[in-house]
């Protein structure tokens, strides 16, 4: 295998930006954090064409003793989660046999193991108060959910501006077109 055979996610990340320039649509990425421990991260992200989902990623990634993820495991994970999304969204590279980024295929080269002990916990969001469950929406959850009500001319729901999951399936009714 030799690395300099797989595209980096910043390259596939500029080649769909300047796509989505050359057709007028503004291109989004959105990532989110579903699960850390002091050793895993998991994020999940959404790659949005103006406001229509395209694609979606998940990546996973543990701390490990060498090489990137030693230090900069957390951002390897993330970055990892928007090359998947990217690839699901069809920016594979040049060749679709290389799915993997080139980060991905670093990890590989590199040894990133997962841990000895097997993590039987449900993958959750984590909330700011170690709920295991998100209360509230983000400030940019919130906004967006407050730009489609006005852009629909409908009212803000304040439940909605208390609670992440009413948010989150109100955006969803919106997007859809779904009435009041």
């Amino acid at each position: 295998m030799n690395i300099d055979d797989y595209e980096p996610v910043a390259v596939r990340l500029e080649r769909w930006l300047n796509q989505c320039g050359a057709r007028e649509v503004t291109g989004r990425v959105i990532t989110e954090l579903l699960y850390r421990t002091d050793d895993v991260a998991v994020f999940k992200c959404e790659l949005y064409e103006d406001d229509v989902l395209v694609a979606v990623g998940h990546a996973e990634d543990y701390r490990s003793g060498r090489g990137p993820t030693s230090t900069n495991w957390f951002e390897v994970a993330e970055t990892s989660a928007v090359g998947r999304a990217l690839a699901n969204a069809g920016l594979a590279g040049s060749n679709p046999d290389r799915r993997p980024s080139r980060e991905e295929m670093t990890k590989a080269v590199a040894g990133s193991r997962r841990p000895q002990e097997p993590r039987n916990e449900p993958i959750r969001t984590v909330a700011p108060d170690n709920s295991g469950r998100r209360s509230q929406p983000t400030e940019k959850m919130a906004g967006f959910y407050r730009k489609l009500c006005q852009e629909r001319g409908c009212d803000v729901d304040p439940a909605a501006l208390e609670d992440f999951d009413v948010c989150r399936s109100e955006i969803d009714r919106l997007k859809a077109g779904s009435p009041a």
